[in-house]
């Protein structure tokens, strides 16, 4: 039960960092196939010069195998390809070198590579499985019934101690694989908090600048239908801080925050500094995204507080520049004639 406990983690921990580093476990696998394939192509030369056609067969099956699920997994940007077929000559080839005892019994020695290379470079889960087969298969044919099929007389000694040799590599290997499993999903998380601190305000708990600057960098304008800008500036937030202090005039802006994304509930409230804030809403129409923010101007006030805001929405053709900009003009007459009104021209 703990061991099922401890491989269920261990496939998740797998999976999440799998998932994440798709690309790089792409190049990873790859890189494997390839440098597998060579090596059974090496060893298919070396085959034909000590005319072991057994051999020779086994290895270059596998190295053309190897090379086909390449260009077939590249063909279809699938590491999955990948990973089946380098487990199955795992499976197959290692099990053929087992059982025949290949050149001279050498052929058994590259299976204490199958743990490592199965579990750490190509799949936990399945490299597991596939390395406590070989160790019950080595046990069966060493010291059990399965001895019939062995096609080399390996020397007594040798049928003795290598199943030992296996299970400590095994061990090992599953231990390393394991840490190292670990070790990047606890990078990840670290990587993952310092990046989510790093594109969000700490204050509001909405993105702040630099996540809006990404956004800019990536945007597709042809995935919009219309895009909408409100921006937002909040009323009196110096007068806050200069008579109740720095810290009610966070709280204010938290308040107005958490305001912003009650009544925008599926648009993206970004905190650009200061005390001014930008909800990018896509695909709504201007009257739609004018009206919510009236609602919000109202909800604002009833709390005491104020927000001078505007909007400005683009259909068919998208600058992103142009409708923040376009959203801050409407945003400054709004705050202008804000103060005008309480009889103070300054901002």
């Amino acid at each position: 039960m703990f061991i099922m406990e401890k491989m269920k983690r261990l496939d998740e921990l797998n999976n999440y960092v799998t998932f994440i580093h798709a690309e790089d476990e792409w190049k990873n696998q790859a890189g494997v196939t390839l440098i597998t394939s060579a090596a059974f192509f090496m060893m298919s030369l070396v085959n034909i010069l000590q005319k072991s056609y057994i051999m020779l067969a086994a290895t270059l099956a596998a190295s053309l195998f190897l090379m086909g699920g390449y260009f077939i997994g590249r063909k279809m940007k699938n590491v999955c390809v990948l990973r089946a077929v380098d487990l199955i000559v795992f499976l197959v080839v290692l099990t053929i070198f087992t059982v025949i005892g290949g050149n001279d019994g050498f052929a058994i020695l590259w299976l204490l590579l199958a743990p490592y290379v199965a579990m750490m470079v190509v799949d936990m889960k399945n490299g597991f499985f596939i390395s406590l087969y070989y160790l019950i298969l080595l046990m069966m044919l060493f010291w059990g019934p399965l001895q019939i099929m062995l096609q080399y007389e390996y020397e007594a000694m040798f049928r003795l101690r290598f199943p030992f040799l296996y299970m400590v590599d095994f061990a090992f290997a599953t231990f390393i694989a394991s840490r190292i499993r670990k070790y990047q999903y606890q990078l990840l998380l670290k990587q993952q908090e310092l990046e989510r601190i790093s594109f969000t305000d700490l204050t509001t708990r909405l993105l702040n600048r630099n996540s809006f600057n990404r956004y800019q960098a990536h945007f597709h304008p042809e995935e919009q239908e219309s895009l909408s800008a409100v921006f937002i500036d909040v009323n009196g937030l110096h007068e806050v801080n200069n008579k109740l202090g720095h810290a009610a005039g966070d709280h204010m802006l938290y308040e107005i925050a958490n305001l912003c994304k009650e009544f925008f509930p599926k648009d993206t409230v970004y905190r650009m500094g200061g005390d001014e804030m930008l909800i990018v809403c896509k695909n709504r129409t201007h009257n739609e995204v004018l009206a919510n923010a009236e609602k919000l101007s109202e909800a604002v006030d009833a709390t005491g507080h104020s927000v001078a805001f505007g909007v400005e929405t683009q259909t068919n053709i998208f600058d992103l520049d142009n409708l923040v900009n376009a959203a801050d003009r409407h945003m400054l007459a709004c705050k202008e004639a804000y103060y005008l009104a309480r009889g103070r021209c300054e901002r």
